[in-house]
C-alpha cells in the first residue's frame, strides 16, 4: 500500500514539471560542427545571431525614424526666410468694442508661402467682432488655439528673423510681444512710400493701387493677403530700403526720384506713372528754394545800390 502512494506522488509530480516546463522559455542546445558553433532551438527559440540581426533591424528603424522627423522639422525651417511678413485681425473689447484684442494672426515668408495662420480665442468678452472689416466670426474663435500658445509659437518663429508689416507695431502690442528695431520694415513708415502716396500715414491698400497696380481690401480682411502685399511691397524696394538702412547719412543727401524705382501705379483706375508726381513734387521744392536765394541776393544786391546812391548825393 505504501509503494502505490509513492509511484502516485511520483507521477503528479511530473506532471507539474512538464507543465513548468512548457511555461519556461525554451532553452537551446549548442552544437559544434567543425569549428563553428550553431544553436538549434525549437519553435519560438531565437539564436544570438538571429537576435542580432533583429536588434540591427530595430536599430536602423529607429535611426530612420529619428532621420524622418528631423528631416521634416528641417523642411518646416526650411520654410521660413530671412524676412517674414506679418498681419493680424482685431476684434473689439471692453466698452463699446473700443480696445484691441487679436483674433488671427499671419506669416508669410519672402516667397509669398503662408508658413502660419490660426485664429486665436479672445482672453475677454468679445462685444465688437468688426467683421465687415476683419472678417471675423463667433464660430472661427471657438475653435481657435490659445492666446499663451500662438504668442509662444509665433515668438520662436519670428526670432532672428527680420519682420515685414503695415502699421506692424500694433501688431506686436496685441501680440504683447518686442522685436529689435533693426529687422522691422514697416510699410506705412518708408518715406519713399509716403511721398508716393502724398500722406505721411499711407493705407495699405492705397500703396498696393499705386506701387502695385493691385486692389486689395475691397470687402472683408485677410491677414494673408495683406501679408503678402506688405510683402511684396518691400521685395519691391528691398535693394534701396536695406541701402537705407545700411547708410542713413548717404541716404538723405541723395533724392527720391533718382534713388528709388517707383514705377508705374493706379490712380482713380488710370495707370499713371508714379515717378512724374514725385519728381514734380521734389523739383518743385527745390524751384522754391532756389527762388527764395535769388530773391535775398536781389534784395541785397539793391539795397546796396540804395546804399551807394544815398552816399553820392550826400
Amino acid at each position: 500500500m505504501a509503494t502505490e502512494t509513492t509511484t502516485v506522488s511520483v507521477v503528479s509530480y511530473s506532471s507539474n514539471w512538464k507543465k513548468l516546463k512548457e511555461s519556461l522559455p525554451v532553452k537551446e542546445k549548442a552544437e559544434v560542427h567543425g569549428g563553428w558553433r550553431r544553436f538549434n532551438g525549437e519553435a519560438g527559440g531565437e539564436g544570438p545571431q538571429a537576435k542580432r540581426r533583429r536588434m540591427n533591424r530595430e536599430k536602423k528603424a529607429n535611426v530612420e525614424a529619428v532621420v524622418e522627423s528631423t528631416s521634416s522639422e528641417k523642411a518646416s525651417q526650411s520654410r521660413l526666410t530671412k524676412a517674414l511678413a506679418m498681419d493680424c485681425e482685431f476684434v473689439g473689447v471692453g466698452p463699446n468694442g473700443m480696445d484691441n484684442m487679436v483674433a488671427r494672426i499671419s506669416l508669410v515668408n519672402a516667397h509669398g508661402e503662408c508658413v502660419y495662420d490660426k485664429y486665436v480665442k479672445p482672453t475677454e468678452d468679445v462685444t465688437d467682432y468688426r467683421t465687415a472689416i476683419s472678417g471675423i466670426r463667433e464660430e472661427n474663435l471657438v475653435s481657435g488655439e490659445e492666446f499663451d500658445v500662438v504668442q509662444k509659437e509665433v515668438c520662436e518663429m519670428i526670432e532672428g528673423h527680420r519682420m515685414v508689416g503695415h502699421a506692424i507695431n500694433h501688431d506686436f502690442k496685441v501680440l504683447h510681444l518686442s522685436h529689435p528695431k533693426r529687422d522691422i520694415r514697416d510699410t506705412s513708415k518708408y518715406k519713399p512710400f509716403r511721398a508716393i502716396a502724398h500722406t505721411k500715414h499711407p493705407a495699405l491698400k492705397k500703396l498696393c493701387q499705386l506701387v502695385l497696380g493691385i486692389r486689395i481690401q475691397d470687402g472683408e480682411h485677410d491677414s494673408i493677403c495683406d501679408a503678402k502685399a506688405a510683402m511684396q511691397l518691400y521685395q519691391l524696394h528691398k535693394r534701396d530700403w536695406e541701402a537705407k538702412i545700411r547708410n542713413p547719412r548717404a541716404a538723405t543727401k541723395t533724392r527720391l526720384p533718382e534713388d528709388v524705382k517707383l514705377g508705374f501705379g493706379v490712380q482713380n483706375g488710370v495707370a499713371v506713372d508714379t515717378r512724374r508726381s514725385a519728381r514734380y513734387k521734389y523739383q518743385k521744392r527745390d524751384h522754391r528754394k532756389k527762388e527764395k536765394s535769388q530773391g535775398r541776393k536781389r534784395k541785397a544786391k539793391t539795397s546796396s545800390k540804395n546804399r551807394d546812391k544815398r552816399h553820392s548825393k550826400s
